[in-house]
């Protein structure tokens, strides 16, 4: 993901005070004008927004790229209004706390693009490692601040937003997870264990898997065996569990089934 610096002007005219912000999190806002572009979004900004003076400190445009209209440092005025009583005490705080990002988006029902949606969560991903949000928490759509209908696609499928969120968390999962290492969540606790990855399978040891799950838990021996590449036989008679690697079993099962075969010279057969 590349940004591109196109600082606005300083001065409210432009969106821009200058004052400092304290941030607690992000607000995905779309720019509400199908098929305009990031540079086109950030000229209206730097324009005055007819009059308006709003701005964002990101746009992500409709092939992926991003533009930094306002420095992290500072306040962007992108969330300073509510639309209905219930956030009237929540917009007077927003812009003093919250990063704000305009999203564009190619048709009417604010639907992001899979490339403009990819630079997006990557956008997320690394303001929340950087500045230690939780993507789950953290990220907010301009609706759960203000009550207005922002991004549209997402306040009318919750379950969309809902996934964006976890992509975003997902992807900084990917991005800080030491190598060889993978997250482990039971029972809503987060752990990171050492584990390989064979053909899309995670493998551990016992003793790792021991600290996390406590010592008195069972497992199955049938699973742990296979996983271990060992071929498992059950014999009821003698209550029994055989196991061995499969290399040795199929060498057993080729000898048993071999047939010796005779040259006699002068025999009728």
């Amino acid at each position: 993901m590349k940004i591109t610096d196109a600082l606005l002007t300083m001065g409210a005219f432009h969106g821009r005070t200058g004052r400092a912000i304290k941030p607690e999190g992000i607000v995905v806002h779309y720019v509400a004008n199908p098929g305009s572009s990031a540079i086109g979004n950030r000229n209206y900004f730097e324009n005055g927004s007819n009059g308006n003076g709003v701005s964002s400190h990101y746009i992500v445009g409709l092939q992926g790229e991003v533009i930094r209209c306002i420095p992290e440092t500072e306040v962007a005025m992108h969330a300073g209004a509510a639309y209905s009583n219930a956030y009237l005490e929540q917009a007077k705080k927003n812009n003093s706390i919250f990063y704000g990002i305009e999203t564009c988006h190619p048709g009417s029902d604010g639907k992001f693009s899979e490339v403009t949606n990819q630079s997006l969560l990557e956008l997320c991903a690394d303001m929340c490692i950087r500045h230690k949000f939780d993507p789950i928490k953290n990220i907010y759509t301009h609706n759960e601040v203000t009550g207005k209908n922002c991004p549209a696609y997402f306040v009318k499928y919750p379950e969309a937003w809902k996934k964006f969120k976890n992509d975003v968390q997902s992807l900084i999962a990917k991005s800080v997870l030491p190598a060889g290492m993978v997250n482990l969540t039971v029972d809503g606790i987060n752990y990171q264990i050492e584990a390989t990855n064979k053909d899309g399978t995670f493998y551990s040891t016992l003793q790792t898997l021991t600290k996390v799950l406590g010592p008195n838990q069972s497992a199955g021996i049938r699973s742990v065996l296979e996983a271990n590449g060992y071929s498992v036989s059950w014999n009821q008679d003698l209550y029994r569990i055989t196991a061995a690697k499969s290399t040795a079993i199929e060498a057993q099962i080729e000898k048993e089934n071999s047939v010796d075969v005779h040259i006699c010279e002068g025999c009728d057969e």
